[in-house]
């Protein structure tokens, strides 16, 4: 979610509130601080390889998921002021890095790491199938 000017604490407790009254089954609640854009100046080597040009000097004093108008700066900073949004997504999406300790945003982080969280708790081990031969071979010992 984009939280944009909302206090994320409070959003985030609300949101759980309505997930719990309507019994859903395991959600994950995460909240991009500022703007989506946020993830992209976090990710610095994906913004060079998207926006060659970008100022880079610009997006290094940017501080992670400050809230100062996010997408407007990205634009600036890309030589985008037509807050092209969709485009920037289409450019960024490819690139951006998976690995949390790679990304500058804490809100991408906490993103991640719930991710991570929510695939390991869901991950079960597969039942491992008998081979055709150790079946017929305990059936075989039963005569």
């Amino acid at each position: 979610m984009d939280a944009d000017n909302e206090d994320c604490k409070k959003l985030k407790s609300q949101l759980l509130a309505i997930v719990g009254a309507m019994n859903a089954p395991r959600v994950l609640i995460r909240i991009a601080v500022e703007e989506t854009e946020a993830f992209y100046l976090g990710d610095l080597g994906a913004l060079k390889a998207a926006f060659p040009n970008a100022d880079m000097k610009r997006a290094r004093e940017y501080v992670p998921d400050s809230i100062i108008g996010t997408a407007e700066l990205f634009g600036e900073i890309v030589g985008d002021d037509g807050l092209r949004k969709v485009m920037w997504a289409e450019e960024m999406g490819d690139r951006m890095t998976t690995t949390a300790s790679r990304s500058r945003s804490p809100s991408f982080r906490a993103l991640h790491s719930g991710i991570k969280q929510l695939v390991t708790k869901n991950k079960t081990k597969p039942k491992r199938k008998k081979h055709w031969k150790s079946v017929h071979s305990s059936l075989r010992k039963k005569k």
